[in-house]
């Protein structure tokens, strides 16, 4: 099994910096260049049990276990989102492994008809699939800020 020192958590912030995505390394057995990841998503918003707060709250949060990601798929990711801060070029990267039929994590950056987006402000989706009828998609706008602090932070 391969050892992973240099694992990081990687985090996405929306635009607004309400939405949130984000994948934590996790410790336990995983095949050479793969490492096993908590995957997160979620949303803060104003806290309502306070009315007297603007502090933010947790409003919606999903929680993917154990993922299995591979560490070439993060790169390509991280090469991905540094050349759409340059051509804004729309792109999909699957993170799972290809042989693991039985889930699949997808990320895209672009344009999505369901969601206000423009040509410098775009779709950050995350899609999970897991066996033949279960499927689950999360998606917010991203400007280059936002990518540019993920990638930096990868250095």
């Amino acid at each position: 099994m391969g050892e992973h020192h240099d694992a990081k958590v990687w985090a996405m912030l929306s635009n607004r910096g309400t939405e949130w995505f984000r994948l934590s390394p996790l410790e336990g057995a995983a095949p050479p260049h793969h490492r096993l990841y908590r995957v997160e998503v979620g949303t803060d918003g104003w806290d309502r049990d306070d009315d007297d707060s603007r502090r933010s709250a947790p409003v919606h949060r999903t929680e993917l276990g154990r993922v299995l990601i591979r560490d070439s798929a993060l790169a390509a990711l991280c090469g991905h989102l540094a050349l759409w801060q340059e051509r804004f070029t729309p792109f999909e990267c699957v993170l799972t492994p290809e042989q693991d039929g039985n889930q699949r994590l997808t990320v895209r950056v672009g344009p999505d008809p369901g969601v206000i987006h423009s040509r410098d402000k775009a779709v950050f989706c995350v899609v999970y699939t897991a066996g033949i009828g279960m499927e689950a998609r999360w998606s917010f706008v991203v400007d280059p800020s936002c990518l540019r602090e993920l990638v930096e932070g990868r250095g």
